[in-house]
Parts: C-alpha cells; sequence; structure tokens
C-alpha cells in the first residue's frame, strides 16, 4: 500500500496504544467534523454508536510504544517531531 505520508504514533501506554489502533470515535464527536472532513477520514458507522476511521488513513498510521527515557526502537530519519503532554513529566 501506498501512503504520501507515514505517521508514526507513540505513547508509553500500550493500552491507549490499541484504542488508538482501533480508529474507533464516538458519532457524536465525528458529528461536529464538516462533511468535507467526514468524506476525507472516509468515517463509516461502526458498533455502539461509534464510526469508523478509513482504511486509507489507518495505513498511514504506525502505533508503536516508546519511553523516551530509553533506547529509540526506531530510526529515522523524520520530518517532524510532535510531543504532546510530555514535557510535564520532566523537572
Amino acid at each position: 500500500t501506498h501512503a504520501d505520508a507515514l505517521i508514526l504514533a507513540t505513547d508509553i501506554d500500550t493500552d491507549v496504544l490499541s484504542v488508538a489502533e482501533k480508529g474507533l470515535y464516538p458519532a457524536d464527536t465525528a458529528a461536529k467534523l464538516d462533511e468535507a472532513k467526514r468524506r476525507r477520514l472516509a468515517l463509516t458507522p461502526a458498533a455502539d454508536g461509534r464510526v469508523a476511521v478509513g482504511s486509507n488513513l489507518k495505513t498511514m498510521l504506525r502505533f508503536r510504544q516508546l519511553n523516551i527515557l530509553h533506547d529509540w526502537p526506531f530510526s529515522g530519519p523524520f520530518q517532524a517531531i510532535f510531543c504532546r503532554n510530555m514535557l510535564i513529566y520532566f523537572d
């Protein structure tokens, strides 16, 4: 499968990664997106009132565990690195 971009999403918590990898979101959250974004994400109805992200987006994503205090289990090059809610754990 060809993707124009590859996104590596990391977290230390494997449970969080497992939930994210499923690509399921509450339908009411998806309803807040405009129609163009819903089409681009290829959202489809899923079980228990949620929506699923389309396979076109899923092929671009990789979910891996990462503890930044240990060795990185993967190598770059990376074009961009975004850190969210990470620096709060450091003095």
